[in-house]
C-alpha cells in the first residue's frame, strides 16, 4: 500500500512538472511567434525602402550624362608635345604634328587628356582648337563663300541683261558682256565693260579732248569720247 501511494505521489509530481514545462514551451512559442511577426514587418519595411532607393538610384543614373567626347585639332605651326601628366614639368612621351585630330573627355588645369591612335597623354590647351567648332566655322565660311559667289552670279546676270537692253543691235554688245574692249567703243561702253578706271588724265585742245584711262597696268586712250588705242596686259 505504501508503495502504491508513493508511486501515485511521484506520478502526480511528474505530471505537474510536465505541465509546467509544456506551459513554458508554449510561452516561448508565443514569444518567438510574436518576434517573428515583428521581424517580418521590419523585413517588409526594409524591402520597401530598398525598392524606393533602387528607384531613386535609377532615376539619378538616367539624369547623369556620360562624359562628352570632344575632338581637338593641333593648331600650332609646330609639333605639340604630349606629356605623361597634366603639368609643365611632365615628361614628353611623343609629339603630334599640326592638323592632327585627337579625342578627349577630360580637361584639367589647362591640360587636356587626349587619345590618338591608341596612345594617351596630356596636351596643353594652348596647342589645340575645338575641332567641332573649327568644322562649324569652316562650314560657315564655305556657306558664306557660296552665298557670295551666288550674289556675284546674280549681279552678273543682271548686268548682262542690262547691257543687252542698252546696246541691243550694237556690234560691241557681246564684247561688253564678255568684259572686253574694242577700238571704236565709246567711253560709256568701256565703263560698262571694265568699270571705272583708277585714274583719268585729260588733255584738251581746240578741236579734241584726249583722255588716258589708267587701269592699274592697262592704259586706254580716247579721242572725243571714242577709244582709239590701248596698252593692256590682260
Amino acid at each position: 500500500m505504501k508503495r502504491l501511494i508513493a508511486y501515485l505521489i511521484i506520478l502526480c509530481t511528474s505530471g505537474s512538472l510536465i505541465g509546467q514545462e509544456i506551459s513554458q514551451i508554449r510561452v516561448k512559442i508565443d514569444s518567438l511567434t510574436t518576434l517573428r511577426e515583428q521581424f517580418q514587418n521590419q523585413i517588409e519595411l526594409i524591402n520597401k525602402e530598398i525598392d524606393d532607393l533602387n528607384w531613386q538610384l535609377s532615376q539619378s543614373q538616367q539624369q547623369i550624362k556620360p562624359p562628352e567626347l570632344r575632338r581637338y585639332r593641333i593648331k600650332t605651326d609646330y609639333s605639340a608635345p604630349v606629356l605623361n601628366e597634366p603639368s609643365v614639368i611632365g615628361k614628353e612621351i611623343y609629339k603630334l604634328e599640326k592638323g592632327a585630330i585627337v579625342e578627349s573627355t577630360d580637361k584639367l588645369d589647362g591640360f587636356v587628356h587626349v587619345t590618338w591612335e591608341g596612345k594617351s597623354g596630356y596636351i596643353h590647351y594652348g596647342y589645340l582648337d575645338d575641332y567641332d567648332k573649327f568644322l562649324q566655322q569652316t562650314n560657315e565660311q564655305k556657306k558664306q563663300e557660296l552665298l557670295r559667289q551666288e550674289t556675284i552670279r546674280k549681279q552678273e546676270l543682271l548686268r548682262q541683261e542690262t547691257i543687252r537692253n542698252k546696246y541691243r543691235g550694237s556690234r560691241y554688245m557681246q564684247s561688253i558682256i564678255d568684259h572686253k574692249i574694242q577700238i571704236g567703243m565709246t567711253s560709256s561702253m568701256v565703263l560698262d565693260s571694265w568699270g571705272s578706271p583708277v585714274n583719268i588724265n585729260k588733255t584738251v585742245t581746240i578741236s579734241t579732248i584726249s583722255e588716258q584711262w589708267v587701269y592699274t597696268s592697262d592704259y586706254l586712250y580716247f579721242e572725243n569720247g571714242v577709244l582709239t588705242s590701248y596698252q593692256t596686259h590682260r
